[in-house]
């Protein structure tokens, strides 16, 4: 088995500042596409005439698409290198797809049907954008990734008003058109880069899987991530649902509600580097268990005398949010070597975005109509405190004070594997005398 080749490092000297630009108005123009459906799927269907059970079975393609396709896609990209050309078809038969759900000509069967291969088409474009920019900064400028992410949440917080007030002046038929301008310029971005320096990854599927299988703090690592995960399901599903029938609120309090959201997220990806020079991946997580029960909480008290006082509430989204993304982005950028940057993003849209949102929704409707939401938001928020105080204690317990996780090296044949992350048989002393020998080239902290 041949072992792959390392990747080529990009320098700061030689990464020049219109790539950053570049790549800037990428995550720009990505997320107002994206945007601009994405809150108002719900509300879409609703209007063609969708049950909310079937609304809630069609949505769930979103989740399964991430867990179950993305992943496949990724272990493929990083073996073939088409990721590229994965994009810009799946831009493609997004716009096709969008604009059949869209149209007002279109059938409650058309509907359905274009908005689950949406879904599927879709699930692969942030991941593999992700992996595109981070290869592109090599390890010289790793670091800078916030700051050119943080135009995806301008993006978000741009493009989501601005979408809420098109279909209500225009109708949903014109929509698309806010959604082929944004992936016009994000596909223009993606076409004329710089073809990218990584080599490909020649390791089988299998051998890939079972490397990621036996690297025990990822795994640890990303079943956090897929708590935090439900957590976002469970808020992004039911606060519309409370706020409306609970609390009276005003649909303008509603879209107000999704610009909050960024208000923190954006210093925090602007400021990364230094976040993580500061804090540990396992302090970020841990923070964001304990913003998101803080968050929750203040909901359970909410009132309709004043239910503006959830935009109060909702700046801790970008805090918790921010600090697991930046955390996951740098454990992929760490732990996964460059030749499989495609799978580590994939690993983690999987636990966030596939397993997280399936369990979150099940268990979120099951807690909501058996405890009402004041009710589900105190108890959720007292269990993921209590997760979050578990992982963080685990990852002390078995690692110690290491900074980063790390897989095993993918032919170990050649090269012992090194490094945080990996436990042998399930000593943690092999961890901890294993912290200081970490020799693979990538960046710790």
């Amino acid at each position: 088995m041949a072992a792959p080749v390392a990747s080529v490092s990009t320098t700061a000297a030689d990464f020049p500042s219109s790539s950053l630009r570049r790549y800037k108005a990428g995550f720009f123009f990505l997320f107002f596409a994206l945007a601009t459906i994405s809150p108002y799927k719900a509300v879409l269907l609703a209007e063609r005439g969708f049950m909310p059970a079937d609304i809630s079975l069609i949505i769930c393609t979103d989740p399964l698409a991430t867990l179950l396709l993305c992943p496949v896609l990724a272990v493929m990209a990083d073996k073939h290198g088409f990721q590229v050309q994965a994009m810009l078809v799946s831009v493609l038969l997004c716009t096709m797809c969008m604009t059949a759900v869209c149209s007002s000509a279109s059938s409650a069967g058309v509907v359905g049907v274009a908005m689950v291969l949406y879904s599927l088409c879709n699930a692969p474009i942030t991941v593999f954008y992700d992996e595109f920019v981070t290869t592109a900064l090599g390890e010289g400028r790793r670091k800078e990734y916030g700051t050119l992410r943080v135009f995806g949440a301008y993006g978000w917080a741009i493009g989501a008003p601005v979408a809420s007030w098109w279909y209500s002046y225009w109708g949903w038929d014109w929509l698309p058109v806010l959604w082929m301008a944004g992936m016009a310029v994000f596909s223009y971005v993606v076409f004329t880069a710089p073809p990218s320096q990584r080599r490909l990854c020649e390791t089988h599927y299998t051998e890939v899987l079972r490397f990621i299988w036996r690297s025990r703090r990822v795994l640890w690592f990303a079943a956090a991530i897929s708590v935090l995960g439900a957590g976002y399901a469970v808020i992004s599903t039911f606060l519309f649902l409370y706020l409306k029938s609970d609390i009276r609120a005003p649909d303008v309090l509603l879209g107000f509600t999704i610009v909050c959201t960024v208000l923190v997220e954006i210093p925090l990806f602007r400021n990364a580097k230094v976040i993580y020079e500061h804090f540990s991946e396992r302090t970020m997580v841990l923070s964001s268990f304990i913003g998101w029960s803080a968050r929750v909480t203040g909901y359970s008290f909410l009132s309709p005398a004043l239910p503006a006082l959830v935009l109060l509430l909702e700046p801790l989204h970008g805090f918790t949010f921010g600090m697991m993304w930046l955390a996951s982005v740098h454990v992929v950028t760490t732990a996964f070597p460059p030749e499989l940057a495609n799978t580590g993003f994939a690993v983690v849209n999987a636990a966030v975005f596939g397993v997280g949102p399936i369990v979150g929704n099940l268990v979120g409707g099951q807690l909501y109509g058996a405890l009402g939401a004041r009710s589900m938001f105190r108890l959720l928020a007292a269990v993921m405190a209590a997760t979050g105080a578990v992982y963080a204690f685990g990852d002390w317990w078995w690692w110690g004070a290491a900074s980063s996780p790390q897989l095993p090296s993918v032919d170990e044949k050649q090269r012992p594997p090194t490094g945080s992350m990996l436990v042998h048989d399930g000593d943690p002393t092999h961890h901890r005398e294993g912290a200081a020998r970490i020799s693979s080239g990538v960046e710790h902290q």
